[in-house]
């Protein structure tokens, strides 16, 4: 089984899309999709299950729903990014 994603049809439960990629710990906000990769966090389209962008060497463990922003601890430092 390949690494990725797959989408579901809340009402039928039926996927209704998937596509390749990293399977680390996902966000969703605004329709984008960002995943937390060993580079870094990927930012993904998954309308048409393309990449579209990396946040190189930056892990988030915390997403706030509301304005998408994420969020990294480490080592006793917090590092935040909201998408526009």
């Amino acid at each position: 089984m390949l690494a990725g994603v797959q989408l579901f049809d809340v009402p039928t439960g039926l996927v209704s899309a998937a596509f390749a990629g990293s399977s680390g710990r996902m966000w969703a906000h605004r329709g984008r999709l960002y995943v937390v990769s060993t580079a870094g966090t990927e930012i993904w389209e998954p309308a048409v299950g393309a990449r579209i962008g990396i946040l190189e060497g930056f892990a988030p463990t915390a997403h706030n729903d509301r304005t998408g922003t994420l969020a990294e601890f480490s080592n006793g430092v917090c590092r935040a990014w909201t998408p526009e």
